[in-house]
């Protein structure tokens, strides 16, 4: 019984990350323009973050001037996965760990990881809306 479950967990796993990696470019094509930079936001229910992780991975490689930041909900708290595309890690115009720690602080959390990818871990879902408010005047100014 033990090996059928986790052969259910690996196949429920593997169903997430085709339904979350097939969003990619339609996610791309729904970035809201804030004048040089991109912003992509979406909210994921009970996603495993390693899959939010490869879906950001896939926006970076697909994307310029862009930065994602993927949210998902499980039970009472919140992961937040930044994605920072290349040409802006570059130009060190925005970094991901900073913005996620940034952004998590609002929400109740903390953070950070690497310029071009990086998450945190928040649980304060109220504070959503002032998450937003932060990353569209931060990388609007």
């Amino acid at each position: 019984m033990l090996q059928h479950q986790k052969e259910l967990e690996k196949h429920l796993q593997q169903l997430q990350a085709g339904e979350v990696l097939g969003q990619v470019d339609e996610l791309l094509s729904k970035a809201e323009d804030l004048g040089s930079v991109k912003l992509i936001i979406a909210e994921f229910q009970d996603s495993e973050v390693d899959i939010l992780k490869q879906a950001a991975d896939e926006l970076r490689m697909k994307s310029s001037a862009t930065v994602g930041f993927l949210v998902n909900h499980s039970s009472d708290k919140l992961n937040f996965v930044c994605m920072v595309s290349d040409d802006l890690v570059k130009s060190k115009t925005v970094a991901a760990g900073d913005l996620v720690r940034e952004a998590a602080k609002i929400a109740g959390g903390g953070g950070g990881g690497k310029p071009h990818l990086a998450t945190a871990g928040a649980r304060d879902a109220a504070k959503l809306p002032e998450v937003y408010a932060f990353l569209r005047k931060t990388l609007g100014a």
